[in-house]
């Protein structure tokens, strides 16, 4: 490999492009499937409320988080009942435009979710993966985004962070505020 290649792939690293950052699954009875995994795997696993119901964060025993069992309610309802990756681009868009260029499928967005942009994509033989970046640009850093609520790494920061319903938007919603205040003073 090239210097520049070198170079390339430490940014790439540093960024967290490519990162697998989250996994979750979601199914219409989320609470069974929990206490199936608990039971089977010896995960622990505590309530996420969204609301009306409860999707669930799953544990190591006795550690990290490391997965969420979600309810296919609300923004989940259409993805199918499998483990869901989510590994972080540069851009959802253009990572989405890319996708069905090579002949897949962009099966749920591009859209918003929270503080990120979110696709779920299909490749040409059927396997699905979600996508995750940064609306701000200045959260690309990868290593800095440990922001109560900001997915960053499996076991990182994501105790509130389960699919689509439980980003911390006022959170999110705060710094980009305080981000426009600092901006203005440079």
């Amino acid at each position: 490999m090239s210097e520049e290649n070198n170079q390339a792939a430490g940014e790439a690293t540093k960024s967290g492009i490519g990162h697998m950052e989250w996994l979750d699954l979601t199914v219409d009875d989320a609470a069974g499937i929990r206490d199936f995994y608990c039971s089977v795997v010896g995960w622990e696993s505590s309530d996420v409320s969204m609301g009306e119901y409860s999707d669930f964060s799953i544990q190591q025993p006795g550690g990290d988080t490391v997965a969420g069992i979600c309810h296919a309610r609300g923004c989940n309802a259409g993805l199918s009942s499998q483990w869901l990756i989510y590994v972080r681009v540069a851009s959802v868009d253009e990572s989405a435009v890319r996708c069905r260029k090579l002949g897949g499928k962009a099966l749920d967005g591009p859209r918003r979710m929270g503080g990120s942009n979110f696709c779920v994509i299909q490749d040409p033989a059927g396997a699905v993966m979600s996508l995750l970046s940064d609306v701000s640009p200045r959260l690309r850093k990868g290593a800095e985004m440990t922001s109560p609520g900001t997915p960053h790494s499996i076991g990182e920061g994501l105790d509130d962070w389960i699919g689509c319903m439980t980003v911390n938007d006022a959170y999110a919603i705060s710094e980009a505020v305080a981000d426009l205040g600092r901006m203005s003073m440079d």
